[in-house]
């Protein structure tokens, strides 16, 4: 709600980053899982306080990347 963006939008000083999409009216949490040489994540929206308790979670956004093994980035 208080983003001034609409997806697509690029990054101005690398548009290869591009913001694809967003969730900013629930809350939620990132899983991170590392396996081998690919890492998937997903955000997670759980219900908020005025929602009700058994609202599901669920998946909102979920990306992978495929890295190479062996190699310390940082």
């Amino acid at each position: 709600m208080g983003a001034n963006v609409t997806p697509p939008f690029r990054q101005t000083d690398n548009p290869e980053v591009v913001l694809e999409n967003y969730a900013d009216d629930t809350h939620g949490l990132m899983r991170v899982e590392i396996e081998d040489d690919l890492i998937t994540a997903r955000y997670i929206t759980v219900a908020r306080p005025h929602e009700p308790p058994e609202t599901p979670p669920r998946v909102a956004d979920l990306f992978q990347v495929k890295f190479k093994p062996n190699k310390l980035v940082r």
